[in-house]
């Protein structure tokens, strides 16, 4: 059995025009489906997913939010071997789940580009070590 891993793809900053086929084609391919809220306009693009709105609904702090879906994720990923997780606009720029997931000692996170208005330098798929540009591999 390979190891779980967790699939994040960005749902771009707005309306579904901003979504790239390559995303769209990963979305397709993976049946376990997540999205952090359905309160995007591009949430319609991932059909069948589990949303996270009723966690920043019951929870006291972001923090908290952070940490629940984190852990339903890795839970989710230990179950089903990988999964997928949607996030409103890029999943490299501010989105405190993909950090909180990234500094568990959970799955590995795939981060894949989401929309086309990211700058070239974000995307990347970050499973191993992060380096400064220039610097050797």
């Amino acid at each position: 059995m390979s190891r779980p891993s967790v699939v994040v793809v960005g749902l771009g900053p707005g309306g579904t025009d901003h979504v790239t086929q390559h995303t769209l084609g990963v979305i397709a391919a993976i049946p376990h489906r997540y999205l952090r809220t359905a309160r995007h306009p591009s949430a319609a693009l991932v059909p069948d997913a589990v949303t996270f709105d009723e966690v920043y609904e019951q929870a006291d702090t972001f923090a908290d939010v952070y940490a629940e879906i984190a852990d339903r994720l890795v839970r989710a990923a230990e179950q089903h071997s990988e999964v997928l997780y949607a996030v409103p606009g890029s999943p490299l720029v501010l989105e405190r789940t993909v950090a909180t997931l990234r500094a568990d000692a959970a799955p590995p996170v795939t981060k894949l580009q989401g929309n086309r208005a990211e700058p070239p330098s974000s995307r990347a798929d970050t499973r191993g070590s992060r380096r400064r540009p220039g610097c050797a591999a």
